[in-house]
């Protein structure tokens, strides 16, 4: 069953999936109106799904499901892949290429290939200032302080050179 995203659990399971373009008006209409469609034919054994996909950044698809009512199996989390391989097809876009390494400068978001992003981290183009999208957390609680960190403080900054002395 569609909720809206805000009402579900803080504990609600998350997906982010991101975008290697910014989406348009009309494609996240359609994506907000695919998803509204998917998430209430959605079960887990047999069970509907209380769920929500947003939009953050014109770029961020998050996709959440309540599991302190039902818990999203196997069987249902694969439905949910292939739905949203789906929508990446039909927009032209892939949402599944953890190759691509986002993160904001200057209140601006920037995509770059992991090798492009270590060598720019490395010659000091993108300052340590930057700030990283961790599209690895799970629950939405993450959202506010573990999605969107400093580049020290995420996996990508061992690529930061050592200050020599």
């Amino acid at each position: 069953m569609f909720v809206p995203f805000n009402t579900l659990s803080d504990n609600a399971r998350l997906w982010v999936y991101q975008s290697p373009r910014v989406l348009t008006e009309s494609e996240r209409g359609e994506i907000l109106s695919a998803s509204n469609v998917f998430i209430n034919q959605w079960t887990a054994h047999g069970n509907n799904l209380q769920a929500s996909l947003t939009i953050k950044y014109d770029q961020f698809l998050l996709l959440a499901v309540d599991e302190e009512i039902h818990n999203a199996t196997g069987c249902s989390i694969d439905s949910s892949v292939a739905f949203i391989k789906t929508l990446g097809q039909q927009l032209g876009v892939d949402l599944f290429d953890r190759t691509q390494i986002a993160y904001t400068l200057e209140e601006s978001i920037l995509i770059e290939s992991l090798n492009d992003f270590k060598n720019k981290v490395k010659s000091g183009t993108i300052p340590e200032t930057a700030r990283i999208f961790n599209n690895a957390i799970s629950q939405k609680n993450q959202l506010e302080n573990e999605w969107l960190v400093p580049l020290s403080n995420s996996w990508v900054g061992k690529f930061i050179p050592s200050a020599t002395t």
